[in-house]
C-alpha cells in the first residue's frame, strides 16, 4: 500500500508524502511537527476493531483474478494434518462444493479483548448431509479439540434445521457467551487469533469479528467508518459518516496491525489504535455535510496482505478530536 494513488488535491501522492515525512508524527497531525515521547499517556480507554475475512458479497465472485483466500494459524494447520488433511474450501465455494471443510483464522487480535462478536454468513450446499454440519471455534491445539462446537441447525438463527440447498443465514454470536456459556475471550487474548472451522457441506461467504479492547484508547461509536473491498487494480472508497460540517477527517493506515499506536499531543494525547508505523494517506473536509470519503487506488503488491485502517476526526479545526474503530482487512488480487 506504500504507493497508493492519492486523488485528493489536499495532499501529494502518498509515496512522495512518505519520502518527505516518514510516518504520522507522534506529537501532531502536521507533518512538520517534531516527534515527542508520550509513552506515559494512560491507555485505559476503549478502542474498537473490525476484523474481516472474505467479502460481504452474498457468495459472489467479485475478485477479478484470484479467490477470497483464507489464512490459517500454525495450530490450525497442525490440526488439519492431525485429522487427515480433509478437502478444504475457501470463501464463496460453489454450491456443489460439498464434502469441503472451511478452516480460517482471524489473526493479529489485540491481547486486551473485553468483548467480541462473530458474524458469519453460511449457506448449505445443494447436496451432502448438511443437517449435521458443525461450526467450531477456538482450537485447543495441544489436545486437537475445539473449545466450542455446535451443529449449525441448533444455532438460534437456523430455526432448528439446516436443510440441503437451504437459504443463506447470517449468524451473530457473542464470543464471551456462546450457547452453552463458553467464553472465548481469554483464549483469544492468549493466542491473539481465533481459529474457525465449518464442516463439511456448508459454504461460507464472509467472517467478521468485532472486538472491544479496553486498554488502548477511546473511539466514538457515533462515527461510522467503512471501506470497500481492497482489490488490487481498483479504486477503493474509505468513508466516515456521522461527523459535523467543517470537520477535517484524517485517514490513516498501518501494515503492522492494530494495537497501541502513536499518541498525538495537540489532540489531547489521543493514541491511535494502529501499530507503528502508522501512516497518514489523506485528509478530507466534510464541507457542509457530515461525511468524508477518500478514494485510493490499490496497486500491485504481494499477497496475502492485510491492512489496518482508522480515521481521526478533528472537530471544526479545534484541538478536540475523536477516532473511529479500526478495520483490519485483506487485500485481494
Amino acid at each position: 500500500m506504500d504507493s497508493l494513488v492519492i486523488r485528493s488535491a489536499r495532499l501529494p501522492s502518498l509515496c512522495l508524502f512518505l519520502m518527505m515525512y516518514g510516518h504520522l508524527p507522534a506529537s501532531g497531525v502536521s507533518p512538520t511537527s517534531t516527534e515527542e515521547d508520550l509513552g506515559s499517556k494512560p491507555r485505559n480507554w476503549v478502542c474498537a476493531h473490525t476484523f474481516w475475512g472474505g467479502i460481504d458479497d452474498d457468495f459472489a465472485t467479485l475478485i477479478p483474478h484470484d479467490e477470497e483466500y483464507v489464512v490459517r494459524s500454525a495450530n490450525l494447520e497442525s490440526y488439519l494434518s492431525f485429522v487427515g488433511n480433509p478437502t478444504l474450501g475457501t470463501f464463496d465455494e460453489g454450491e456443489n462444493a460439498w464434502d469441503h471443510w472451511f478452516a480460517h483464522s482471524v489473526q493479529n487480535l489485540p491481547n486486551t479483548i473485553t468483548g467480541a462478536v462473530l458474524e458469519i454468513r453460511l449457506r448449505p450446499c445443494r447436496a451432502g448431509q448438511t443437517f449435521n454440519d458443525v461450526l467450531s471455534l477456538g482450537l485447543d491445539s495441544p489436545n486437537q479439540t475445539w473449545l466450542w462446537s455446535s451443529p449449525i441447525a441448533n444455532l438460534p438463527a437456523a430455526g432448528g434445521s439446516w436443510p440441503t440447498d437451504g437459504p443463506a443465514v447470517i449468524f451473530t454470536l457473542d464470543l464471551s457467551n456462546l450457547p452453552g456459556g463458553v467464553d472465548l475471550r481469554s483464549k483469544m487474548n492468549a493466542d491473539q487469533f481465533l481459529d474457525i472451522r465449518v464442516s463439511d457441506d456448508t459454504r461460507v461467504d464472509y467472517v467478521k469479528v468485532d472486538v472491544i479492547s479496553a486498554s488502548q484508547n477511546v473511539y466514538d461509536p457515533t462515527l461510522l467508518f467503512t471501506q470497500d473491498p481492497l482489490i488490487i487494480g481498483s479504486f477503493v472508497d474509505f468513508t466516515v459518516d456521522g461527523a459535523n460540517p467543517g470537520d477535517d477527517v484524517y485517514f490513516i493506515y498501518s501494515l503492522e496491525g492494530v494495537g497501541d499506536g502513536p499518541c498525538i499531543a495537540p489532540l489531547g494525547g489521543f493514541c491511535l489504535c494502529l501499530q507503528e508505523p502508522a501512516r497518514l494517506f489523506d485528509v478530507v473536509n466534510t464541507g457542509s455535510g457530515s461525511s468524508a470519503t477518500s478514494t485510493q487506488f490499490i496497486p500491485m503488491i504481494p499477497i496475502p496482505q492485510f491492512v489496518a485502517t482508522q480515521a481521526l476526526v478533528l472537530f471544526g479545526g479545534s484541538p478536540d478530536a475523536a477516532m473511529t474503530q479500526t478495520i483490519y482487512a485483506p487485500i485481494f488480487f
